[in-house]
């Protein structure tokens, strides 16, 4: 998969829950369980690249690469629990891990942000 493909993904994954929490059909917030289910695809992608590229940073112990490390280990356990106090801080709590795993993943060099819908930015 390339890294334009995993990008698009992102995108229209956070934007498919943009539209998702938007819907004024919805009666009610959704839940964690929802929210998990909509992501579910994406993160599974995920995991192959950031175990790779965990392996490739094995032996380094320079300052970027820790500092890379820790940026990597926190957002992959955001992915696993984004521990906000809704659905929408979950929701950006996701979104801002899935940029830092594409901005640090050794695979992404490319210098591409993810382009995360405008309404999902936190202000």
């Amino acid at each position: 998969m390339s890294t334009e493909t995993v990008c698009v993904d992102v995108a229209e994954t956070l934007h498919s829950i943009e539209e998702h929490l938007a819907d004024p059909g919805r009666t009610a917030d959704p839940t964690r369980r929802e929210l998990k289910m909509l992501l579910r695809d994406h993160i599974q992608r995920l995991w192959p690249i950031v175990a790779a590229d965990a392996e490739a940073m094995q032996g380094d112990d320079s300052f970027g690469c820790a500092k890379r490390k820790l940026a990597v280990a926190y957002a992959c356990r955001t992915l696993v629990n984004p521990g906000g106090a809704d659905a929408h801080s979950d929701v950006l709590a996701l979104a801002h891990a899935c940029e830092t795993l594409l901005a640090y993943c050794p695979s992404y060099r490319w210098g591409s942000r993810l382009p995360v819908p405008h309404s999902t930015r936190p202000h």
